[in-house]
């Protein structure tokens, strides 16, 4: 499964500001209201703030550890991440 610094696609020591721009990059990118509703769109962006809002929070960023959590609420794996990101690019 995928980590929520994957999801983000950034390094586990990256500071929030670094997080927060991730995060504000992607989400412009996947945003559904963007791309008619699109469903690859929705389960990305639900899984980049899903990612954001774990690793923003200090207390939360502190309580997760991506070796032990390496799961997201929609269960996606790494290869169902990166195809939906291929198939996604292949549409917009």
């Amino acid at each position: 499964m995928l980590s929520y610094y994957q999801i983000l696609q950034v390094e586990e020591n990256e500071s929030q500001d670094n997080i927060k721009k991730a995060y504000r990059r992607l989400s412009k990118i996947f945003h559904p209201d963007l791309h008619n509703n699109a469903r690859e769109a929705n389960v990305i962006f639900n899984l980049l703030h899903e990612a954001y809002e774990t690793l923003y929070d200090p207390v939360k960023r502190k309580n997760y550890n991506p070796k032990l959590h390496q799961t997201n609420s929609l269960n996606v794996s790494n290869e169902d991440y990166a195809a939906l990101l291929a198939n996604y690019k292949k549409t917009v």
